[in-house]
């Protein structure tokens, strides 16, 4: 299975728009119309490949290291999280909190879809890009041992 094919076809059927790119080229879509407000949107960069091999030389598979950001779009002057007064919107709660489970929920399809999931970390991200996205930025490592 072909990591880029299968992850333009997930996210392409959850309606969710799926970005790859350098990050130079990314910040140049996130002033596209390829943005929508209100939607989730998943950026990475180009996909690295490690081949798996047996001693023969036979592909067995391979590891996709991608590296990504799982955001929606934004305003700056929300705060990104307040302690004293929870009652007032903040960037965690609406944004940041929703991502993360949406982010699991992703990581569990993958592994439904028969690859072996290692070396995942993710950080919160707040006022990225030129269009002020908030969200998570990370690594996963996706095993697949179809040739």
């Amino acid at each position: 299975m072909d990591i880029q094919r299968y992850l333009d076809n997930y996210f392409s059927s959850k309606d969710m728009p799926f970005i790859v790119g350098t990050k130079v080229v990314q910040n140049l879509f996130s002033n596209a119309d390829v943005l929508q407000a209100g939607k989730t949107h998943f950026f990475c960069d180009p996909i690295q490949r490690r081949p798996k091999r047996s001693g023969q030389g036979v592909a067995t598979g391979y590891e996709a290291i991608i590296n990504f950001c799982l955001c929606v779009t934004s305003t700056l002057d929300m705060p990104y999280m307040n302690e004293t007064n929870q009652s007032i919107d903040n960037k965690y709660t609406n944004n940041i909190e929703p991502l993360i489970e949406s982010w699991n929920a992703i990581v569990k399809d993958f592994g439904c879809a028969g690859f072996d999931i290692s070396n995942e970390s993710y950080i919160d991200t707040i006022n990225i890009k030129d269009v002020n996205f908030d969200g998570i930025i990370g690594t996963i490592t996706l095993t697949s041992y179809d040739a």
